[in-house]
């Protein structure tokens, strides 16, 4: 199975639109046909950029982060 890891711009962007690839993306890795992965420092960095420019995906946000597999920040 391939896994994808997401970053930061990617998890604003579903989150801001629901309706377009990056959602698409967490989508079909929610029914199995990728395997999700981000990063305490992505998902803190989506979080943040949320809150500040588009509050009301806060919920959209959370909701898609939770079945994303958290993997350790690269510090090298």
């Amino acid at each position: 199975m391939i896994g994808i890891f997401l970053d930061a711009n990617v998890l604003f962007t579903a989150a801001h639109n629901p309706k377009g690839k990056a959602a698409l993306v967490i989508t079909l890795g929610h029914e199995g046909i990728f395997k999700l992965a981000t990063s305490a420092y992505a998902r803190e960095e989506a979080r943040r950029n949320i809150v500040r420019k588009f509050p009301e995906g806060l919920p959209e946000l959370t909701r898609l982060l939770v079945p994303i597999r958290i993997v350790p920040d690269n510090l090298s």
